[in-house]
């Protein structure tokens, strides 16, 4: 559902997506899509910054992972990534409670 719903975000003026993650719509007919694939849902938005959040975790890694090959300090980047993997976590909780 996701990629289909990226297509459509991406492929059409009627729903669009929020800087929240949540999905708004345009006219009659993003109305129409908006409730007819209930985007209204919190899971739209939450699904949405779970995969922000991964893509941003998997580019971190990589950016240690460098350091590391190069003896540089990684104490705050493992930080950040600590971080990152804490709301990363929080959020899978709350998109099972929805």
């Amino acid at each position: 559902m996701c990629s289909f719903l990226n297509l459509l975000i991406y492929s059409y003026k009627y729903i669009y997506r929020n800087e929240d993650g949540s999905i708004g719509y345009n006219g009659e007919l993003g109305k129409y899509i908006y409730y007819e694939l209930n985007l209204y849902l919190k899971r739209h938005e939450v699904n949405y910054n779970l995969v922000l959040i991964n893509e941003k975790i998997d580019e971190l890694e990589i950016v240690i992972q460098r350091k590391k090959e190069k003896g540089e300090e990684v104490e705050k980047w493992e930080k950040l990534h600590y971080d990152l993997l804490r709301e990363f976590r929080y959020r899978m909780v709350e998109l099972s409670d929805l």
